[in-house]
């Protein structure tokens, strides 16, 4: 890519699958992209509509509602679980010397 047809400065594409370049004889400076897996803009570093960043900084399908509330129900249940085990071992040991596995998990709960 290259910000004007005069422009000496060349800037290389940070997914190379993405860019598919300028067509033979084509005015079009901004080149193609690979907009069937969601990629778009300058040096194709945009993510179309329906597409969001994964970790390795690329373009991936979104993931549908259904499956991103389940996720969240998911996260909530172990979250709500982990909470009721450590009331549980606090009530079953208060009056029992300390447990140890307890009293990490404290600590990292806290911590975090």
């Amino acid at each position: 890519w290259r910000s004007s047809a005069n422009s000496e400065k060349f800037y290389t594409c940070p997914f190379s699958g993405a860019c598919l370049g300028v067509q033979p004889g084509g005015q079009d400076l901004v080149g193609s992209c690979d907009a069937d897996n969601g990629y778009h803009g300058r040096l194709c570093s945009s993510c179309v509509s329906n597409f969001g960043r994964t970790f390795g900084n690329r373009c991936a399908p979104c993931a549908s509602r259904a499956v991103t509330v389940l996720q969240m129900f998911a996260l909530l249940a172990v979250f709500l679980l982990a909470t009721a085990l450590l009331v549980r071992s606090n009530i079953r040991f208060r009056s029992k010397e300390q447990v140890k596995l307890a009293v990490y998990i404290r600590i990292l709960t806290n911590h975090f």
